[in-house]
């Protein structure tokens, strides 16, 4: 996280697209107590669908591939 959500949905999904990033898809998903500044969420590749992050409102995340 590099700038914690401040309102709306933190999540990150196992996805095609923003369409489809639902909770029933989700890998990760906040509506309260977001993530702080700093921290490090690490998943597995889930598969050829796509991974969609929606930081929230005033949200910023920085997304790597080791």
């Amino acid at each position: 996280m590099t700038a914690a959500a401040t309102a709306g949905t933190f999540g990150v999904y196992a996805a095609p697209s923003v369409a489809g990033a639902s909770s029933s898809n989700a890998l990760f998903e906040k509506t309260s107590d977001y993530p702080a500044t700093g921290t490090t969420l690490e998943y597995e590749w889930p598969g050829p669908g796509g991974l969609v992050i929606k930081p929230g409102t005033c949200g910023a995340v920085s997304v790597s591939q080791l």
